[in-house]
């Protein structure tokens, strides 16, 4: 059956789902194969370290979908039911298969996935979170991915599973700390640098799928056919991808060689028709080529942008001709009021995500280069900032603006920042953090323009953990301008934590050494930076060793580590303000990395020699995750001098659901 009257970008992935499983609608198929193309395919890639498998395993994965579409029933979202198939499926194809593949490299695509992939820590920690992600429940993959590989705000994520804006940002939050445990279990301590690197890790993967899906549609949508889809359960992909094979490869290269074979012949007669008419001295006719059809849409009048985004999007797999320099030439052209046209075509047409935002952020970057063509985008788009990646790319708008009418600029972000839902979520940081060095002043007026109860909010980015000198110190002057109170101490300390700033750890003692240096700061400011790079985990060398090990000794038992890396803490501390230390010392054994156990029995030891309750507390308010070790908080809290703390954490800890 045809195509159905629906807007693909609009539509859920139930909804497409449905399409396809009851009325065999394949563009409502296709549309999701589009959408989650990046996710599937490079998570197959990680998995399997190449290519042909990743084709392989994509086109099975989708496969099986289609086959179990009609059992999914009221599922709003596929995201973490494709993720576990593909990682699943991906390390039984490398088990059933390790013999010569020399065969299948032949389905190689012509796509950047690997730079994509290894473009920062991504390609490194990508593998093991991929991993941690498929241990998980699929409900806590799925709003993982809902939310950082669908750039989806928590107000989304509220509407589309029926819960408050606080719950979904809590299941968020929760999904993300069991992730976290996952990711320790196997050796690899991200810390504070999580949400980072899935944002911009799932971010980078979703950018690539507009690359990706026009060389996985046809082999998915032929491999559909070719099993007529009757598939009772998730196809093993020793099998499935066995017998689809020779199909999807025939079709790739039957397709690139026709097009090919066309492009050559038809350049080949040209050269010869120019050659005839050189050699005759003669002009060819003014009107010869005039009943020729247009090479692109583009050649067409007017233009149909619709055609025009869907050819973009196809074009790095299927077409013999680059359309991206006739675009260029085309939009060098063009007006204001040409673009702003075309934008509103793009609005209507029917498109999916990748074909219409490729298409409408390129006009967009070309609208920004006429007379107030920044505002034109920002007040265009701003009711999409919580749709796919129009945060980050209004964001740098709202930089360029600032480079050329900082005072209108300014003004437009005060009149408007209260109907951007999540300040941080790419929009203000990206406009924020780039002009921090050079232009603190200019900074400062942006974070007053913004709301005081919201401006804590706006700075939080992991861009804070890559900030040189320059901008650190233009960091504390801009927060002191800004921020008042506990606000402005906490702010101050966002340095010295796990921020995703390559390396996934929080400063060196070292590192925050110079900071303090460079800052001068308060008793309030000193106290906040140093109990944090205790709860952080802070180590004693810049070489941060991730698991408290030491340089010298890294194949001691767990808790010498731990004992280790406490008194260098704790001695550090004494340094600076002996008055911390135990304060210090708790919140650092209470960091989640460290076994319960170990921190518990370290704890135990300090409090023999110094009855402060600061050594105990943070320990009973993390909790032991495993039931095996609440004796263990029942002692601690029975230590307590505070009756009124004691008694709580008993109550806690000997209650039948604590």
């Amino acid at each position: 059956m045809g195509a159905i009257e629906m807007d693909y970008l609009a539509s859920t992935d139930q909804e497409l789902l449905g399409g396809w499983a009851h009325r065999r609608c394949s563009d409502s198929f296709r549309a999701l194969i589009e959408r989650y193309s990046g996710l599937v395919y490079l998570a197959a890639w990680r998995a399997g370290g190449d290519d042909a498998i990743a084709m392989e395993v994509s086109r099975a994965v989708f496969a099986g979908l289609a086959g179990l579409a009609g059992r999914f029933g009221r599922r709003p979202s596929l995201a973490g039911w494709l993720h576990g198939n593909t990682v699943a499926a991906t390390r039984r194809l490398l088990a059933e298969n390790r013999g010569d593949r020399a065969n299948s490299a032949s389905v190689r695509t012509a796509m950047e996935c690997r730079q994509f992939a290894q473009a920062d820590a991504w390609g490194a920690l990508g593998p093991a979170i991929d991993g941690a992600l498929a241990a998980l429940s699929e409900s806590d993959r799925d709003i993982l991915l809902q939310r950082f590989y669908r750039m989806r705000s928590h107000n989304s994520l509220a509407a589309a599973l029926d819960i408050t804006a606080v719950a979904a940002r809590k299941r968020v939050e929760q999904a993300t700390t069991a992730l976290l445990r996952n990711l320790e279990k196997h050796g690899c301590h991200t810390n504070g640098a999580l949400t980072g690197l899935l944002a911009a890790g799932f971010e980078a993967d979703a950018r690539a799928g507009a690359s990706l899906a026009g060389a996985l549609v046809g082999p998915a949508m032929a491999s559909i056919a070719a099993g007529g889809t009757k598939v009772s359960r998730f196809p093993s992909p020793g099998a499935a991808v066995t017998a689809g094979l020779a199909a999807a490869v025939a079709l790739l290269c039957a397709g690139w060689w026709a097009a090919q074979a066309r492009t050559i012949a038809a350049i080949e007669a040209e050269i010869d028709g120019m050659r005839e008419s050189f050699a005759r001295h003669e002009s060819p006719p003014a009107d010869e080529f005039a009943d020729e059809p247009p090479s692109t849409a583009l050649d067409a009048s007017p233009v149909d942008w619709g055609l025009v985004a869907r050819m973009l999007r196809q074009s790095r797999a299927t077409s013999p001709v680059n359309p991206m320099a006739r675009l260029e030439a085309r939009i060098a052209t063009m007006t204001a009021g040409e673009i702003l046209a075309a934008l509103d075509e793009i609005d209507r047409a029917e498109l999916t995500d990748d074909e219409r935002g490729q298409l409408q952020q390129r006009l967009c970057l070309a609208l920004a280069s006429t007379p107030d063509g920044h505002r034109e985008v920002l007040d265009r788009y701003l009711p999409m900032i919580d749709r796919g990646t129009w945060s980050w790319t209004l964001g740098a708008h709202l930089g360029g603006w600032l480079d050329a009418d900082p005072d209108a600029a300014v003004d437009w972000l005060a009149a408007h920042s209260q109907q951007i839902p999540e300040l941080s979520w790419g929009f203000f940081p990206t406009a924020f953090y780039p002009r921090l060095a050079a232009n603190p002043e200019l900074c400062a007026k942006m974070l007053a323009a913004i709301p005081e109860d919201r401006r804590l909010e706006a700075l939080r980015s992991v861009q804070i953990g890559q900030l040189d000198a320059n901008e650190l110190a233009a960091w504390a002057r801009v927060v002191r301008d800004g921020l008042v109170g506990e606000e402005q101490t906490s702010a101050i300390s966002w340095p010295v934590m796990s921020w995703s700033d390559g390396d996934g750890a929080p400063m060196s003692m070292g590192e925050v050494d110079d900071y303090l240096a460079l800052l001068h700061p308060s008793p309030g400011e000193l106290e906040a930076c140093l109990l944090a790079a205790a709860a952080e985990g802070a180590s004693a060398t810049i070489r941060r060793a991730g698991a408290f090990s030491t340089v010298d000794a890294p194949q001691t038992r767990q808790q010498d580590k731990l004992i280790a890396w406490i008194e260098e803490m704790r001695e550090w501390i004494d340094g600076r303000a002996s008055s911390l230390v135990n304060r210090a010392t708790g919140l650092g054994l209470a960091h989640p990395g460290h076994d319960f156990a170990d921190s518990a029995a370290l704890a135990l030891h300090y409090h023999e020699e110094i009855r402060d309750d600061d050594l105990l507390i943070p320990l009973l308010e993390r909790g032991p995750w495993d039931a095996g070790h609440r004796e263990l908080a029942v002692e601690l809290a029975g230590r307590l001098a505070d009756p009124e703390l004691r008694a709580r954490f008993l109550d806690q800890y000997t209650s039948e659901n604590p």
